[in-house]
């Protein structure tokens, strides 16, 4: 879970208070935008796995994800966090990875049978239709222990459930060059599929798309024995962080620089594509900005930018699994979308309602959608049920309240809408925020519910707010 990654900030993009509160003036009124939604349209569809959730393997072998109930490593309620995860619904993906999934020792981190038992218990609790994805250590160059290591996984939640991988970030860390990274994936791939026959396998699980043109036709299964190509993505990251930390000019994530990066990856359009860990920040984020309504902007924007890319054919986009840290692992970190609380429960992190918000859409029908009058306002639709439209928007203006004005071309009467909200009026740095007009609280309990409008009715969004409107 670390990495280099773009810097996704501009100079010009405002001068603000360190946590992104409106400006001192207050919030200026912006152009109404109209997001129009082709009902009779076509597209692919969302896969029902989309939101997913990136873990530690140092925090499996700590005790963390096993069983439904009692504690993790002496603390954290697995009842709670399992509680908090139904709120995303019963399909997923779980990868297990991240930094603590390499190290050089001789003798590599052993997913015994015992842990892979808990693990499947847990896996049952977040519900039927959750896969899992799992690094394997491939630092320690030990295939045997990687073969051991699947197979015991694989014996207690079944090969068809899970997808290997070998290496953290190998190439974008420099854990590897291009040339043994290559050597260790076939020998380790030679040893695990001998040990799971039936196992599936992605690469490279790296930072921007390191190198995929010179190693994907190297491995040996090739680009078609994979079952996908995956990638990790923060879109702000640095040595060495200003203080206060600059604005980030949200609408250049839909509109320059991810377009980049999948229109320029080689394998766009031909093989199914995923973010296998993103958050807002690396190395565990940051207090003022992981922390903020602006973590939950930006997922809500990556997901809707991926959504878009599968819609124009510039990549196939399977999901996108947000990254979590907790002790004993370097210490937790401020991004995380399930946030351990003194108590041991788990309450969500501000990321975790972008998660919340994509979720409604997964396995739904991608429908072409337009945004006319604002390029601060990005939006997605889909096909809820038969000429009735879902349509996720989000207002990357870190500075104005923005209008949108929801249309789709089947007639209609009437829309709910569930809003992402600022709570304490503290715009893009507001630590409080609301959904459906109430915080989601511990263990996913939540009074909200939606607001409705009618026909013709424009919906108010705040600086890094988002909503979703369900045409009824």
């Amino acid at each position: 879970m670390l990495g280099f990654v773009a810097v996704l900030w501009t100079s010009h993009a405002f001068a603000q208070n360190a946590v992104f509160g409106p400006m001192a003036s207050g919030p200026m009124p912006a152009p109404v935008a109209a997001v129009q939604a082709n009902t009779s349209g076509s597209g692919p569809t969302v896969a029902s796995n989309f939101v997913g959730i990136s873990v530690e393997v140092g925090d499996l072998v700590a005790g963390y994800f096993q069983g439904t109930n009692g504690t993790w490593n002496g603390t954290a309620s697995a009842a709670s966090f399992l509680s908090l995860a139904s709120l995303l619904g019963s399909n997923g993906e779980l990868r297990i990875g991240g930094a603590s999934s390499d190290n050089a020792s001789a003798t590599p981190t052993s997913i015994t049978s015992g842990i892979a038992s808990g693990l499947n218990t847990f896996m049952g609790g977040l519900g039927a239709g959750w896969s899992l994805r799992f690094t394997l250590n491939g630092l320690a160059n030990n295939s045997a222990a990687a073969a051991t290591n699947a197979g015991n996984l694989a014996t207690a939640i079944g090969a068809s459930k899970i997808t290997f991988q070998f290496s953290n970030e190998p190439i974008g860390t420099a854990l590897f060059t291009v040339g043994n990274y290559e050597t260790m994936w076939n020998s380790y791939y030679t040893a695990v599929t001998g040990a799971v026959a039936s196992a599936s396998y992605a690469a490279t699980d790296d930072a921007f798309f390191q190198s995929q043109s010179t190693i994907i036709p190297s491995l040996t299964p090739g680009l078609s024995g994979l079952a996908t190509i995956s990638d990790h993505w923060y879109p702000f990251c640095a040595g060495t962080y200003p203080n206060p930390v600059p604005a980030i000019l949200l609408t250049n994530l839909a509109s320059n620089v991810v377009p980049t990066f999948y229109k320029g990856n080689l394998w766009a359009g031909t093989k199914l594509q995923r973010i296998s860990e993103f958050n807002s920040l690396c190395s565990h984020g940051q207090v003022g900005m992981s922390d903020r309504l602006m973590a939950a902007t930006l997922g809500t924007g990556l997901g809707i930018a991926l959504l878009q890319a599968t819609m124009l054919g510039y990549a196939n986009y399977q999901g996108l699994n947000f990254h979590n840290v907790f002790a004993p692992t370097n210490g937790p970190a401020v991004y995380n979308p399930f946030v351990q609380q003194a108590d041991g429960g788990f309450s969500p992190g501000t990321i975790f309602y972008a998660m919340y918000l994509l979720s409604k859409i997964a396995g739904q029908q991608l429908i072409p959608s337009s945004v006319g009058g604002n390029g601060n306002v990005a939006a997605i639709a889909t096909l809820r049920a038969a000429n009735k439209a879902n349509i996720l928007i989000v207002n990357n203006d870190v500075n104005n309240v923005v209008s949108v004005m929801p249309q789709q071309s089947a007639s209609w009467t009437t829309a709910n809408v569930l809003q992402v909200k600022s709570a304490a009026g503290q715009g893009c740095g507001d630590a409080s925020l609301t959904i459906g007009g109430a915080a989601i609280g511990e263990g996913g309990t939540w009074t909200g519910a939606p607001f409705s409008i009618s026909n013709g009715q424009s919906i108010t969004l705040g600086p890094c707010e988002a909503a979703l409107v369900s045409v009824q």
